[in-house]
């Protein structure tokens, strides 16, 4: 990284923070909550140096002997207990250490965020704040890397040294084996960062609202399916995408049974009632029977199920196609084209044009994504074959992608649960 690249990153991490800011040719100085915080390029030069010793990515830093990788705590709230002092362990082969992030990986974390998202990398810690867990005396300088590491959405690196030369996909494994053991044994909870997205706020599926103030709302004219709130409360209520989603689709799986049976009654009947049928005539007799065996036949071939069916004859029958589109459009226009040309790349979830709200195939490809991505998270087998045919869903590596498909999830949930109310 650029002297002046870091400059400008530490400016807009910490401007707004201090009661003075000053940048120049050689020191960066400000002052937070009458402390001074002072890095001189000279010191800024040892940390860049040291950095040329690794191989650099997003979120981590390796040679063929150590890795430090960014590990983020998973929130589980209740008996979540986090370290305060470094952790750490090993042998005669290797080591491992959990604790705040050394400055290298704190620069190179820095310089692969795009400048143009890097609000969304903040931790919104008012200054007064910032100082805390720093013993220091009234005259006290701080080192401007530890500053930055307590406003920068990053709190912790886990780093491995062997004793002798791995590749870094094995000294991967080793991180994961450390972190699992330490939950399973402390109940603290640490999931490895591979992308720095992963760290960035997510402003999408919690900031959708209908009105501005609850003044505007008024007083309910429906009586809504207590079951469908349940899950519909449990889809907000949870920051897990994973959560998110199968609490959204088991609003639409509520109506599978009535809408297939309603189908499969059709049917039969228009069989049943067609000029040419007779009880008399065997030939006419088989087309009842592999009509019903046909709908209700289960196969091995990829989402060729009844639930599948199930799923496009709720939506073709619960949502008008052009008020999904306007309200995806309102929500998050940048969405409407992302459908467009984006499959959901872990369950080959197919694309939609939702802009084509009159297409006649539009219910069947809305069915087919979110029921490929609901079969990736939930059947997660290790058979070769279902693999090919569905993917498998990886925690935390795929939640970002998971989370663009929350909007829609929401929307068709929401349209489900107004149209099946009751008027009071």
């Amino acid at each position: 990284m650029e002297w002046e690249s870091f400059q400008q990153f530490v400016e807009l991490f910490l401007g707004s923070r201090s009661t003075s800011f000053n940048n120049t040719t050689d020191q960066i100085e400000l002052m937070i909550e009458g402390h001074s915080v002072i890095c001189t390029r000279q010191e800024f030069d040892i940390v860049n140096n040291r950095c040329l010793s690794y191989t650099l990515a997003p979120t981590y830093l390796y040679t063929s002997k150590e890795i430090e990788i960014i590990a983020d705590p998973i929130d589980n709230r209740i008996s979540m207990r986090l370290p305060h002092e470094p952790i750490t362990i090993g042998d005669d082969e290797v080591s491992y250490t959990l604790s705040s992030p050394s400055h290298e990986l704190l620069l190179s974390f820095l310089s692969s965020i795009p400048k143009e998202e890097i609000r969304d990398y903040r931790r919104m810690i008012p200054a007064r704040y910032i100082l805390q867990r720093f013993e220091l005396g009234e005259t006290d300088t701080i080192n401007l890397f530890d500053i930055l590491l307590r406003v920068v959405r990053i709190s912790y690196s886990l780093k491995i040294v062997s004793s002798g030369q791995m590749p870094v996909v094995a000294l991967l494994k080793y991180a994961n084996s450390f972190l699992f053991n330490l939950s399973y044994n402390t109940g603290s909870a640490f999931k490895l960062v591979h992308d720095i997205s992963d760290l960035s706020i997510d402003r999408g599926s919690n900031s959708y609202r209908h009105f501005s103030h609850p003044d505007e709302i008024e007083t309910p004219k429906l009586f809504y399916n207590m079951e469908l709130i349940e899950q519909y409360n449990l889809a907000l209520s949870s920051n897990d995408a994973f959560i998110k989603f199968i609490a959204y689709y088991h609003i639409m799986e509520h109506f599978f049974d009535d809408v297939y049976n309603g189908s499969l009654i059709a049917g039969v009947k228009e069989i049943l009632t067609h000029p040419a049928f007779s009880t008399k005539k065997p030939k006419e007799i088989s087309k009842v029977i592999d009509f019903i065996q046909k709908k209700t036949k289960i196969t091995r071939d990829a989402f060729l199920g009844n639930e599948l069916e199930a799923l496009e004859l709720t939506l073709k029958s619960l949502i008008q196609f052009d008020v999904l589109y306007a309200d995806l459009n309102a929500y998050d226009p940048s969405l409407i084209n992302y459908y467009k040309t984006h499959e959901v790349s872990f369950s080959n979830g197919d694309t939609v044009d939702l802009a084509d709200h009159t297409s006649e195939k539009l219910p069947k490809k809305i069915a087919a994504r979110i029921y490929k991505t609901r079969n990736s998270l939930v059947h997660n087998k290790s058979n070769t074959t279902r693999v090919k045919e569905r993917g498998i869903y990886h925690p935390f590596k795929n939640d970002k992608e998971l989370n663009k498909e929350i909007p829609l999830m929401r929307i068709i949930a929401e349209t489900i649960i107004v149209r099946t109310a009751e008027e009071i």
